[in-house]
């Protein structure tokens, strides 16, 4: 127990020291540098899935997350931080996966898109969708057609306005276009994925991704999206230069990190074992390449 509070001491002594080396990069328009501080070390340290994750995978994570302005915060469903097996060099990686409504704020942020919505559809909602010439989407809900019921879900609709005006792009995806991704992300039929805990939210996030390809977004979170999407196909996102060497990079930010060098293990190699909420020992990804949860 005492070398596993050292371990952890050390880990978060090297985090914070990071995080604070790092907090000039936050974006200065967007409030809450303090708060991301906060919530980022607790991720890296006290979250039993991101135990057994390289290091510098981690810093290279949570730098990601502060040039973004993102928090690692689940409940906000801005960004998350998860981990995935790299088969080739035999660790488990801490990856960046936007949430939905990280990528609305994205979108809002750049100024160049003034609105973005999203909707689930019911069974028994009223929904109007047509594209064309003048798309049209109008949909009014269960609840507020006074129906006890909502019916079967039927799709997801989203809908986003360009500040150079002009009319709005829309996208609407129908379950069973949503259940195909659904069926071509890793591990998505496991109890601890995502797709089971909170299908309509990942279904959200399925369509708005869609939707992005008519934003004009930055190239950083172009690549954001991009492994997104290799993370839904259960690939390893290769990040292309410079970003790969900033991400191994983190030794010139003057901590030494590599790639032996991960949170639940010693210097010396001796493995730690996290204890997770319930008192079980806490497993990281056991498939190849399997996602962890990304919604809490």
């Amino acid at each position: 127990m005492a070398n596993e509070l050292t371990v952890r001491d050390k880990a978060a002594e090297q985090v914070g020291q990071y995080l604070q080396k790092i907090s000039g990069r936050w974006p200065g328009s967007i409030p809450g540098k303090d708060r991301f501080q906060e919530i980022a070390l607790a991720a890296a340290i006290n979250d039993p899935n991101l135990a057994d994750c390289d290091m510098v995978s981690k810093l290279s994570a949570l730098n990601e997350c502060c040039q973004l302005g993102l928090i690692p915060d689940g409940n906000l469903q801005h960004v998350h931080l998860v981990p995935f097996k790299n088969s080739r060099k035999d660790i488990v990686e801490c990856t960046v996966i936007l949430g939905y409504k990280g990528l609305i704020e994205l979108a809002r942020r750049s100024g160049l898109v003034t609105t973005v919505e999203a909707g689930v559809v019911y069974e028994n909602d009223t929904f109007v969708f047509s594209k064309g010439i003048n798309p049209e989407c109008h949909h009014i809900p269960w609840g507020v057609k006074g129906l006890e019921d909502s019916g079967d879900m039927r799709g997801v609709w989203a809908a986003s306005w360009l500040r150079i005006g002009g009319p709005p792009q829309i996208e609407f995806m129908h379950v069973k276009e949503i259940d195909a991704v659904m069926r071509s992300s890793k591990g998505s039929d496991k109890p601890q994925s995502p797709w089971q805990k909170h299908y309509p939210m990942m279904a959200r996030k399925t369509v708005l991704k869609r939707l992005a390809k008519h934003w004009p977004l930055s190239p950083e979170v172009g690549r954001i999206l991009a492994q997104d999407d290799a993370a839904d196909m259960g690939e390893q996102y290769i990040q292309p230069e410079p970003a790969a060497r900033l991400a191994a990079g983190a030794t010139d930010d003057g901590f030494g990190f590599n790639g032996d060098n991960r949170l639940g293990s010693t210097a010396e190699g001796g493995e730690i074992v996290a204890e997770g909420e319930d008192g079980m020992a806490a497993t990281g990804p056991q498939d190849e390449t399997e996602m962890g949860d990304t919604s809490s």
